[in-house]
């Protein structure tokens, strides 16, 4: 098993990969038809993530057998 100082080795090693490979990335245009896109759903719907919902399950536990004396 490594130790704690190997595994931030290889965490900051492949932290700076993705690093690099980030900085090629971002010379290729923006995609200006998707952006479009995303902004109506913005405008129409507030935002392009699903939003909360109210969960239906119960919010309390219940007791199966009713009130049970502990004594």
């Amino acid at each position: 098993m490594g130790s704690t100082e190997d595994f931030l080795r290889l965490l900051n090693e492949q932290n700076t990969a993705i690093a690099a490979r980030e900085e090629l990335s971002t010379d290729i245009p923006p995609d200006l038809v998707r952006e479009q896109r995303e902004k109506e759903r913005r405008e129409r719907w507030g935002q392009l993530r699903a939003r909360e919902h109210p969960s239906k399950r119960p919010r309390q536990a219940r007791n199966v057998f009713g009130y049970v004396d502990p004594t």
